[in-house]
């Protein structure tokens, strides 16, 4: 991969985690109905903390805040881009289009429909 490609894309990574990050900023300064800040309330129990937290962020945004942290880990190890189910390199397309993909295009989609095949065998 391009040094300019991979500077782009960490940008992109840097500018989506400081979005998710100032939402759940946002909501500390909200108030519970108890009148105390969300971030007091939080430091009351852990588990708690964690579990509004997700709630909070919304799952889908709390998976995605940590797939860009391991992509950030990764372009500091030297392994970014590269596929974690068959080990090829993911195509700067597709990083340019989610650039905390974690599977190369196919990959992404068979594992896609594995999943969708466990979960409707869930349903019967």
């Amino acid at each position: 991969m391009k040094k300019r490609d991979l500077e782009r894309l960490k940008r992109k990574l840097l500018k989506k985690r400081e979005e998710i990050l100032s939402k759940l900023e946002e909501l500390g300064r909200e108030t519970s109905e108890e009148g105390e800040t969300l971030i007091e309330y939080y430091d009351k129990a852990a588990f708690q903390f964690n579990r509004e937290y997700k709630i909070a962020l919304g799952e889908k945004e709390a998976e995605i805040l940590k797939d860009i942290e391991d992509a950030l880990r990764k372009m500091d190890e030297g392994t970014y881009g590269i596929c974690e189910e068959c080990g090829k390199s993911i195509s700067v397309k597709r990083l340019t289009a989610v650039p905390w993909a974690r599977y190369c295009v196919e990959c992404a989609e068979r594992l896609e429909e594995e999943r969708e095949a466990e979960a409707s065998e869930e349903y019967y």
